[in-house]
């Protein structure tokens, strides 16, 4: 009973910490907003996100959160309330929808912690989960993603959820095993399309299942069956879970180009920056010695259960890091959650692990203040969202007949209200009673596909004003990557002839920077 209380504590605190000054006024990452916008795209557009840099289950699961409270009040309190007044109330409130929002990925993201602690258990003992379950707990990096309007937090669950059906067909070999694999990886897949390493893993798992067996041929036969069934399984769950996949497959197929291009190529903005290195460092320097030691010990000296678990931080980190260019964030927080699961291993199997663990919680204890301090300070510089911020500036400054060119990095939310569909529209029309600017004659251009620029570039000369996000002006500029010369030339341009610069975002000298083009 009292591993339970303890158990019970640890998530209770993983949820406060998770919860707490997750309230932010603003939603002041751009991740956040694309995500926003994919939920509310759902709900408008029949069920087409119209968007497959991820898959969508995890859109899925928040729009019908987010039509809960609707659907209530719709029923109880005003029967013909349209669903636009979501649009309104985003606008008016946007703190508060977006609280309410990362409750998604603050449950997934505590409920991890349980999935932690029974992997843990399930490989050494009950100790090891314990520890394993509070360095997740107070993760800082867990925390950080399990705030956030992002599919992380919420893939991570799913992946530990699969990892443990799959280490128990490892020990098992039970069909039911099988089935729950592949039930599990199916949601892990349709969360993020990391989750194919899961297959990989699958197939491990049934291999040295069978490894040292003496078994007939039929009965080889019939479970390796069972591996097939599982595998497609998931796929039958994946595509059940993201149908527009198949529905809409040409825009699934330039988004998800796009993205795992970025697997092969440095992400923009991440030029010559070794992520990995950086954020595990930064979770303290006893975390990553922890981690660099448990690994040596497993590799080195585990059972073979034990180096099962280490394939996957070291799949990511060692393929990832070593012989791919991009260092996307993507790829950081499953390594770190499993890196929890193999210290709290190591400390269970270590006849010393007591002075590590209060070393290693008093770190991980002082870091979480200091997140929740820089949380506060940037909750206090950003009073409004950047969106809203330039909107301002634009209605203050900016004649309606002016041509407007903006990064869609500075100000996601006036290229959502610029698009050509039904959400827009009702953004559109909301937003013109205050910004009546909006309807101005606006240009878009994303970095992240340059061919989005042509038209801009082509015509450049009929654009007044010019709103450019500062990472990419340091980029691009920076940056010896040929893809990136019709961009560059671009900035050239403006930075001879002048342009509206949208900077210091996170800082005291936030503002901007107002140059009229000739």
């Amino acid at each position: 009973m009292k591993r339970y209380f303890f158990l019970i504590v640890i998530i209770i605190v993983g949820f406060y910490f998770r919860t707490v000054n997750s309230y932010t006024v603003v939603v002041n990452e751009q991740g956040e907003w694309d995500n926003i916008t994919r939920i509310l795209m759902l709900i408008f557009e029949n069920g087409n996100p119209h968007y497959f840099i991820h898959p969508t289950l995890f859109y899925y699961i928040s729009a019908g959160f987010l039509l809960i409270p609707f659907i209530v009040f719709k029923f109880l309190y005003a029967g013909t309330a349209q669903v636009s007044v979501l649009v309104r109330l985003f606008l008016e409130h946007e703190g508060a929808v977006a609280f309410y929002l990362r409750f998604i990925p603050i449950i997934f993201g505590t409920l991890s912690i349980l999935i932690v602690y029974k992997i843990a258990k399930r490989i050494w003992d009950t100790k090891a989960g314990l520890f394993s379950a509070l360095l997740c707990c107070l993760s800082p990096l867990h925390i950080q993603y399990s705030r956030q309007i992002r599919v992380d937090s919420v893939f991570v669950f799913f992946l530990l959820f699969a990892f443990y059906f799959i280490y128990r067909l490892y020990e098992t070999g039970k069909l039911k095993y099988y089935v729950w694999s592949g039930l599990a990886i199916g949601l892990a897949l349709s969360t993020n399309y990391n989750g194919a390493l899961l297959f990989g893993i699958l197939t491990v798992a049934h291999v040295l299942k069978n490894k040292h067996t003496d078994k007939g041929q039929n009965l080889e036969l019939a479970e390796s069956a069972f591996l097939i069934y599982s595998a497609g399984l998931a796929l039958s769950v994946f595509l059940f879970t993201s149908p527009y996949i198949v529905i809409d497959n040409e825009s699934f197929k330039a988004d998800f180009l796009y993205q795992s291009g970025l697997t092969f190529k440095i992400h923009p903005g991440s030029e010559g920056n070794n992520s990995y290195y950086y954020m595990l460092f930064e979770q303290g320097f006893f975390y990553a010695l922890l981690c660099i030691v448990s690994m040596i010990y497993f590799i080195s000296l585990g059972k073979i259960k034990e180096r099962f678990l280490i394939v996957f931080p070291l799949v990511y980190f060692i393929i990832f890091q070593f012989y791919v260019a991009s260092k996307f964030d993507r790829f950081m927080l499953p390594v770190f959650t499993f890196m929890c699961i193999v210290i709290g291993g190591f400390c269970s199997r270590s006849k010393k692990w007591f002075p590590i663990t209060v070393i290693a919680l008093l770190l991980a204890c002082w870091l979480i203040p200091l997140t929740d301090r820089q949380l506060q300070e940037r909750r206090a510089l950003e009073s409004q969202s950047p969106s809203v911020a330039l909107l301002t500036w634009l209605q203050a400054h900016v004649t309606r007949d002016s041509r407007i060119f903006i990064e869609v990095e500075v100000a996601p939310l006036i290229s959502v209200a610029c698009d050509n569909n039904r959400m827009s529209k009702e953004f559109r029309e909301v937003m013109r009673e205050k910004y009546p600017i909006i309807n101005s004659s606006f240009l878009f251009g994303d970095i992240r596909n340059q061919a989005n620029y042509e038209s801009v570039l082509k015509d450049n000369k009929g654009i007044d004003y010019a709103i450019i996000y500062e990472r990419n002006w340091g980029y691009v500029k920076n940056s010896l990557a040929e893809e990136n010369r019709s961009v560059k030339d671009f900035y050239m341009f403006l930075e001879k002839n002048g342009a509206l610069v949208f900077e210091g975002r996170y800082s005291a000298q936030r503002g901007f920077k107002v140059y009229k083009l000739n």
